[in-house]
């Protein structure tokens, strides 16, 4: 009878914990990955029959791949009242906003929402109620909130005297009238939503009454999300093509073009689901569960290595097993039951890290409102075990093949044995020592791409440059009076030695793009380019130092001609062989004439320069400041002209420089990402090295002795030892390396301009790696070396 497998491997406890540690560290990662990337892309929203509710969206082609498009809110209304294959249609605005006297760069998201959303997704408060018909008028707005259960706990301290209770949102008070389930976090994941107020409460919040209404009533305004759920026995293709008929008819009804033959499409509620997110999330989503496999592989190289040697020190017991009478079937599954085991075990723990690490990542990397419900479930507990079983396939199954088939052979005969152990030994070797190569040279590019982008050169100036921010008291500030306090600021600081200031509608480095359609005049009015535009004053350019290379830089006259700058990338695009000073191309809004060129610039993030064309901003309550040359910080002095205009005005100045870091830290986090997983990589694989050579020293003591009795030196041994893995050794570096030159090609829209075969990044992993080689194999040769000849011939 063999012997059972839990008093085996509790008889073996150092050879267990290295095999689960290992085990742990592989099964948890993927683990762990595969928790948060259930929770934030493909869990649905968290409301009744998610599978029922679909979102609505226009998808179309756009510079950086698919874009979508939504609808206005008075669209909105148009299809809800006609729609009759959803039994309710829900639209939202996402927005953010200051609660109470948070600071002014402080937003806390949350959303605007049509008054039947509650209802519509069948969502049920907590406490209180969700919104009436009236709280959602046009015109008739409603100072009425629903927060979310995790501001309730946070702002407000679990008060169940909560529903009544006014709080204030960039000063404007407003009602609480409910509180959502804890699970509940809003309807854009993977960002968690703090409160929803009504789609009328545009009016209250907006600095431009008056505006915000046009945004509720006027036919043409986009975009808000669509979403509904669909009536009884109504399939998505059905509800589909009764939306995109309504739509056309409400587009044409106001002859509004601007969507026309774009595609109308329904999707899931998964974040993954959403057009346009697939094709950019998928890449990164394949590299990074990419590394976490390749550890997997790797750890279940090192644990095949244990099994093997263990094994091979019991293959006298399968041999006297085998000519007894027990089926080689019956052995190979006494050692695969111990590898499932070890596997078991080792996902046991994996999970119970995957309750813990996700969402401390998450909250720690990169925000404090992360969705809930990240935690493992049915769905991550049938992947851990599928994992496991995977796991155990790969570094159990090979060692017992090999090992049961060599005892089948003889029983004495240790030869063969022998030599076949040492080439599954060479090759998991060989694994484990490419693997830990491909995950530290994409650590190391992926270092040295931050390092470049800090250093690399955006085409304009930073340091000395100052972002100025302005928030004004609720509805004090409509559109034409915030126009005129940012005028009347502009001409205080410039009269008060602050040398150039500049207006721009979006910070330069803050990955924000606004993008307008465009047509070259004589094409169809049916074709339409999405094109980057940003609104600057004329001094934009020289806050920054952007040169002009031809033409002229814009000045106030150019506001009545709706004269245009761009950059060298729209110009070389679409007049490659021509001058386009002096075009003309066609906006929504009208024809533009092109009056300048300007050098290109990374202005709205590090990664590959866009097409961008410039525009003369008139001001407003949403336009900051960029105050150029500053030796020191200028807060106390903008605050005190501030202060002399208006106190209620509340300002925030920030470096420039601090925006470039905040446009890295995605870029930070997933180098830090890699770097942990490539040291962990290191580790496991210093550990196999170790292993190898340990027991290449154990088999081969008498061997050694022998070689010692009869005058061998010391270096002579230590050749041995090292030579007899050194194939293995070089061939997976090699191997490593050579994979690492395709696989890091795939890393190159994260590496800003180092290129893929960088050899200081290379130079790098070959000198640490060339460090643990030297430490792991050094203390099994020393030991090789000390080993007494007269007890290693009484070795058995």
């Amino acid at each position: 009878m063999p012997r059972p497998s839990g008093p085996s491997l509790r008889a073996q406890t150092g050879f267990t914990i290295a095999a689960c540690t290992a085990l742990v560290l592989g099964i948890g990662l993927n683990t762990s990955l595969f928790t948060l990337f259930n929770a934030v892309a493909l869990r649905p929203w968290s409301v009744p029959d998610p599978g029922n509710v679909v979102t609505a969206q226009f998808v179309h082609a756009s510079a950086s791949g698919r874009g979508t498009s939504g609808f206005g809110i008075a669209e909105y209304r148009y299809l809800r009242e006609r729609a009759r294959t959803f039994s309710g249609l829900i639209a939202w605005q996402r927005s953010g906003a200051r609660l109470g006297q948070e600071e002014i760069d402080h937003q806390t998201p949350f959303s605007f929402v049509s008054g039947n959303y509650f209802d519509a997704l069948g969502v049920r408060m907590l406490y209180g109620r969700g919104f009436l018909p009236d709280e959602d008028r046009a015109g008739n707005p409603q100072g009425v909130a629903v927060i979310s259960h995790r501001l309730w706990e946070r702002h407000f301290a679990g008060d169940a005297a909560i529903i009544g209770r006014i709080f204030r949102v960039d000063d404007v008070p407003v009602t609480i009238v409910g509180v959502a389930p804890p699970a509940f976090d809003g309807t854009d994941p993977p960002n968690a939503q703090s409160f929803w107020v009504p789609l009328a409460s545009l009016q209250r919040l907006s600095a431009d009454p008056a505006q915000a209404l046009s945004v509720l009533t006027n036919p043409t305004h986009c975009c808000s999300r669509l979403a509904g759920r669909l009536a009884p026995g109504v399939t998505r293709e059905q509800a589909r093509a009764e939306l995109e008929v309504l739509s056309r008819q409400f587009r044409t009804q106001w002859k509004d073009q601007t969507l026309r033959n774009v595609p109308l499409v329904l999707s899931g509620t998964a974040f993954l689901a959403q057009p346009g997110l697939k094709a950019s999330l998928v890449p990164i989503l394949a590299l990074m569960f990419t590394a976490v496999i390749l550890v997997l592989l790797l750890a279940c190289a090192n644990v095949g290595n244990l099994l093997l040697a263990r094994a091979l020190a019991r293959q006298r017991e399968f041999a006297i097993r085998l000519s007894l009478g027990a089926s080689r079937r019956r052995v190979v599954r006494q050692l695969l039951t111990e590898g499932f085991m070890l596997s078991c075990c080792a996902g046991t723990i994996a999970l119970l890290v995957a309750y813990a690490l996700p969402a401390l990542v998450v909250r720690s990397a990169i925000s404090d409102e992360i969705p809930s419900g990240i935690a493992p479930d049915a769905r991550v507990l049938v992947f851990t075990l599928g994992i496991a079983a995977l796991a155990c396939v790969l570094f159990a199954l090979a060692p017992a093949l090999k090992v049961t088939q060599a005892a089948m052979e003889t029983l004495v005969a240790r030869r063969e044995v022998t030599r076949v152990g040492r080439r599954l030994r060479s090759a998991l070797l060989a694994a484990q020592l490419a693997l830990s190569v491909i995950l530290l040279a994409s650590a190391s590019l992926l270092v040295r791409g931050v390092q470049q982008a800090q250093t690399r050169d955006p085409g304009f100036q930073v340091d000395g440059v100052f972002v100025v921010s302005l928030t004004f008291p609720g509805q004090a500030y409509g559109q034409a009076r915030g126009r005129a306090f940012v005028s009347q600021l502009h001409t205080a600081l410039k009269a008060d030695s602050f040398g150039t200031v500049a207006l721009t509608n979006t910070i330069p480095l803050g990955n924000v793009r606004n993008m307008t359609s465009f047509r070259l005049p004589g094409e169809d009015e049916k074709l339409s380019r999405m094109i980057q535009i940003e609104s600057v004053s004329a001094e934009y350019f020289r806050v920054l130092s952007i040169p002009v290379v031809a033409g002229r830089h814009l000045d106030a006259t150019d506001r009545s001609g709706g004269a245009i700058t761009i950059n060298e990338a729209l110009a070389r695009r679409y007049w490659p062989d021509a001058s386009p000073i002096g075009q003309t191309i066609v906006f929504r809004d009208g024809p533009r004439e092109i009056v300048g060129i300007v050098r290109n610039a990374h202005t709205t993030g590090l990664d590959a320069i866009e097409p961008v064309s410039y525009e003369l901003t008139a001001g407003g309550p949403s336009t900051r400041l960029l105050l150029g040359s500053q030796t020191s910080d200028p807060t106390p002095r903008v605050q005190a002209i501030v202060s002399g205009l208006d106190s209620r005005v509340a300002v925030q100045a920030r470096p420039l420089a601090t925006y470039r870091d905040r446009s890295l830290e995605p870029s930070r986090v997933m180098a830090l990402t890699a770097g942990a997983v490539g040291l962990l990589a290191l580790v496991l694989a210093s550990v196999g090295v170790f292993g190898v050579f340990s027991y290449v020293v154990h088999e081969r003591t008498r061997e050694i002795g022998i070689r010692m009795a009869i005058g061998a030196r010391a270096p002579q041994v230590v050749r041995l030892v090292l030579g007899s893995s050194a194939w293995a050794t070089l061939g997976g570096l090699a191997g490593g390396f050579l994979a690492s030159s395709v696989v890091s090609r795939f890393l190159t829209g994260q590496l800003y301009g180092v290129s893929p075969l960088d050899p200081i990044a290379y130079a790098m992993v070959a000198a640490v790696l060339t460090v643990a080689a030297t430490v792991a194999t050094w203390l099994p040769a020393r030991r090789a070396t000390q080993v007494d000849p007269a007890m290693a011939l009484r070795v058995e």
